[in-house]
């Protein structure tokens, strides 16, 4: 078996963890990796996926997010919602699947007669 430095090991890490966000694969695809990267380097795990100090992070919902939910709207309307998630939004709720669904309730009700706009910033 070929040896890799633990920097290699960061590096090829970091490489798949962001093809996976660009791809935006589900859950399962997550656990498997962790599982096989797990089995892999086993107790140097922690030490290759340790960087500096970690000052930030950010949370990243697309609009596809929030048509899985509701497929009923256009990406304008989706974008529509996470603009108004962004402005609105609540430090102790965060965003989550519920809050999505209410925005997106609140903004483009599921009804037929209610398609129109309604502006809920306040």
């Amino acid at each position: 078996m070929k040896m890799i430095s633990v920097e290699s090991a960061r590096n090829y890490i970091k490489e798949l963890e962001n093809i996976f966000y660009s791809l935006h694969v589900d859950d399962s695809i997550w656990h498997e990796f962790d599982t096989i990267t797990d089995q892999y380097f086993g107790s140097n795990l922690r030490e290759i996926r340790q960087d500096a100090i970690t000052e930030e992070i950010a949370i990243t919902w697309h609009i596809e997010d929030v048509q899985s939910i509701r497929p009923d709207l256009t990406d304008e309307q989706a974008s529509d919602v996470l603009i108004h998630l962004k402005k609105n939004h609540d430090a102790n709720d965060g965003i989550n699947w519920y809050i999505i669904e209410i925005v997106a309730d609140i903004l483009f009700p599921s009804s037929a007669e209610h398609t129109e706009y309604k502006d809920i910033s306040a």
